[in-house]
């Protein structure tokens, strides 16, 4: 007896789980939608009515900020810090003065050059009167070696002058790198000298100076993404910012380029885009979230009534009172729905029910199940 109701039971069981597995099935998949008898009676069909509309797309990924310039300042010459004319943290332009090397040496060497330069011309000056003195003598009183060796001193004085006058440039030179000065407009970082230091080419650089205005911000999207995304990444998209506080950026970023090539380890495309950064909000190594935003228009399909195939994908609706099967080319995936941009229709009376094959061309009347697009 008690075998038997232990069977009893294990069959009740039984037929109860295979109840709620149907019961949750049919929910899932509605039940296709039978074919009458008389094959001329249409069927009701469950349908919601689709049409153009402006749907926003965003994309979200992760990025990272980064300075468009950042430039060590080192010296040219080798010397000692004499003055400091900057602090960290200050912001500089171009051309203004940052540090002061002892100048005494390399005024020394230019005042030496000017005096050679100053020398040669003399020289210059002295070859070229005798030269013309030995042309305007009588030719009977003056041998042809005279000639030729007074030609030759004033073409040599004259190289002097030109050899002088290169000194004196490149004493010039030296001396003006003796004001190290700000290469680019920025924001001075730690300064890592002090007065007093002997610093040469090969030191650590004395300080960086990094740009903030405008700034760079770098991301990576999936390749896959990228050559799937609507029309160019140039083409409409706008780039906002959300900072770490939640936070939207108030400034909107101007696409730049992307990378040219695919990182094989990642299977993404590396984008750049820039931002004005007037403020000093954004801050190099920081990390944002990008949205990526475009509107489009486009018809917002559910991804429940739309069949994937290896032949294409395609939904079935509702055209001239019978069933249709149409193919659609997808795009991006909005939220529950893709949007469908490509040879949009004035409209689609989507079929929600599952269609048997058999059932395409079959006549059917409209049970709208909401009223949008209508």
């Amino acid at each position: 007896m008690n075998k038997e109701r232990v069977l009893l039971w294990l069959i009740i069981l039984i037929l109860g789980g295979l109840l709620a597995v149907m019961i949750w099935d049919n929910q899932r998949h509605p039940p296709v939608m039978p074919i009458p008898k008389n094959t001329n009676q249409p069927l009701s069909v469950p349908t919601q009515t689709r049409r153009p509309e402006s749907v926003a797309l965003t994309e979200t990924y992760l990025g990272s900020v980064q300075a468009i310039h950042a430039v060590p300042v080192q010296p040219y010459l080798s010397g000692f810090i004499e003055k400091i004319q900057v602090k960290g943290g200050q912001f500089v332009k171009a051309g203004d003065l940052l540090f002061v090397l002892q100048q005494e040496t390399y005024q020394a060497a230019r005042d030496q050059a000017l005096a050679q330069a100053a020398q040669a011309e003399a020289n210059l000056a002295n070859a070229k009167a005798y030269l013309e003195r030995i042309r305007n003598t009588a030719s009977k009183a003056v041998s042809k070696t005279e000639l030729d060796n007074a030609t030759a001193s004033f073409l040599s004085a004259q190289a002097n002058v030109k050899a002088a006058q290169a000194a004196v440039k490149t004493a010039e030179v030296n001396y003006g790198y003796t004001e190290i000065k700000a290469p680019i407009d920025g924001v001075v970082g730690n300064v890592n000298v002090t007065v007093g230091d002997y610093v040469s080419p090969t030191s650590r650089p004395l300080v960086t100076i990094v740009q903030y205005d405008p700034i760079r911000v770098v991301f990576s999207i999936p390749y896959q993404k990228y050559a799937t995304l609507i029309g160019s990444v140039f083409d409409g998209w706008q780039m906002h910012l959300k900072l770490s506080d939640g936070k939207v950026y108030p400034e909107t970023g101007e696409m730049r380029f992307t990378d040219n090539q695919v990182n094989a380890q990642t299977a993404s495309v590396r984008l750049y885009a820039d931002f004005k950064n007037a403020d000093n909000i954004l801050l190099p190594n920081a990390f944002v979230t990008v949205l990526m935003t475009k509107r489009v228009q486009g018809i917002l399909i559910n991804k429940g009534w739309i069949s994937l195939t290896p032949d294409g994908d395609f939904i079935y609706i509702l055209k001239d009172g019978r069933i249709q099967k149409q193919p659609v080319i997808l795009g991006p995936a909005v939220g529950d729905s893709f949007v469908i941009t490509q040879n949009l229709p004035d409209k689609y009376v989507v079929i929600t029910g599952q269609v048997h094959p058999s059932q395409i061309g079959h006549p059917a009347v409209s049970v709208p199940t909401d009223t949008k697009g209508e």
